[in-house]
């Protein structure tokens, strides 16, 4: 399946040129985990999952984090908390979802910060 994603979008950072063109959570998920993928090593992330409309990471200073991808402009960004039996997710979402520009947003800032951390 190819990823729903164009070329061209007014998104920066590491989710430049990802721009959802599904209703389909699991699509958009596909297309921000190949999005991710290639840009992985500048972004800092060590490791990277896709299932179904989840894309989970593991970045290099060694936090966790995952989106949920639930529409076209609605997304969750979860930290994971790793225990000695792998990585609990704090799911509870408070808020409304996140529109692509406030993913794009938070996501280039978590990866930001793990950067400083690692320097």
């Amino acid at each position: 399946m190819m990823p729903p994603v164009t070329t061209t979008s007014a998104n920066s950072g590491v989710l430049a040129g990802f721009v959802p063109m599904t209703s389909d959570g699991e699509a958009i998920a596909s297309g921000l985990y190949e999005t991710l993928r290639a840009r992985q090593q500048e972004a800092g992330i060590a490791d990277l999952w896709w299932y179904r409309t989840s894309v989970e990471m593991a970045l290099t200073n060694g936090e966790h984090w995952a989106v949920e991808c639930m529409g076209p402009d609605a997304f969750r960004l979860y930290p994971g908390i790793t225990r000695d039996d792998g990585v609990n997710w704090l799911n509870v979402w408070v808020r409304a979802d996140y529109t692509l520009s406030e993913l794009v947003e938070n996501l280039d800032d978590v990866l930001a910060a793990a950067k400083r951390k690692i320097g």
